[in-house]
């Protein structure tokens, strides 16, 4: 069983959620506090201060325009008045209770709808973004990329890949190479985003970003067969045999069954 200073204390929590306006968790301290109240005998003056403290605290409930909406009947205009009679205390309980569920269901819809509203923003601008691009309108395409980067980008590496190949695809190659080196600085454990932005350096003859990106890719996840090999065709389509030798070299030593590195070395060197 509670004691008045445990109820009161609940109360005095539940008032403060009110201010922080965290209406549902306000209604469930105060759902448990009405329950805790029920299965007390209080008299004399713990009595007083506790029903005194819930008529407060239904006083706060009563002007927080929140709860007046949730407690406004469908189709009325008036809200119900929060209000206490003693030896109802189990009742109100109830009451709060439902209307912490009706909150909780008012918020989550509320969430589902901002979701909905950011994907359909971000799909539009997608879109636009697209359209010029597709259109020849280059410079606009580019300016609506940049955008929804801007505003969707911070927390989605794959969303950054994406908005490059539509870049690529426009021919835009080393505004899409450049694109995923800035978004290497946010996500610099993405993969793919050195991948792709090494091979279209590589393709416009920019290899000095692509090596910058390449050993930035070795000090982050170290030294693999894998990379080495794809830097390695690089240099070696790019007509840069030394560079190309030396990383099949350096690959070769530690895996010297390497297939593929041995079949590129020798048609590295017989050029």
């Amino acid at each position: 069983m509670s004691d008045a200073k445990t109820i009161r204390e609940n109360i005095a929590r539940a008032r403060i959620y009110l201010q922080r306006q965290d209406f549902a968790v306000a209604m469930r301290t105060l759902s448990v506090a009405m329950g805790q109240y029920a299965g007390m005998k209080a008299v004399g003056a713990s009595r007083f201060e506790i029903e005194e403290a819930i008529r407060m605290a239904l006083n706060d409930c009563n002007r927080q325009a929140k709860l007046r909406e949730v407690l406004t009947p469908a189709g009325g205009s008036t809200p119900t008045q929060l209000r206490y009679v003693r030896g109802k205390e189990e009742m109100l309980a109830r009451v709060f209770a439902s209307l912490a569920i009706s909150l909780e269901q008012a918020h989550r819809q509320q969430i589902r709808e901002k979701e909905q509203q950011w994907l359909e923003r971000r799909q539009r601008l997608s879109s636009k973004a697209t359209e010029f691009l597709d259109g020849g309108e280059l410079h606009k395409g580019l300016a609506f990329i940049r955008r929804v980067l801007e505003e969707y980008g911070n927390n989605d590496p794959d969303l950054h890949l994406t908005m490059a190949e539509y870049l690529r695809n426009a021919d835009l190659v080393l505004d899409a190479a450049e694109i995923l080196g800035q978004a290497i600085e946010l996500f610099p454990k993405a993969t793919a985003l050195y991948a792709a932005s090494i091979k279209w350096y590589a393709e416009i003859g920019k290899l000095d970003k692509a090596e910058i990106i390449f050993r930035r890719g070795i000090r982050q996840f170290g030294i693999h067969p894998r990379n080495l090999l794809a830097m390695a065709r690089i240099y070696a389509e790019a007509g840069q045999r030394a560079k190309a030798v030396s990383l099949l070299y350096r690959l070769l030593q530690d895996h010297p069954d390497c297939e593929e590195a041995k079949t590129l070395l020798g048609q590295v060197e017989f050029r």
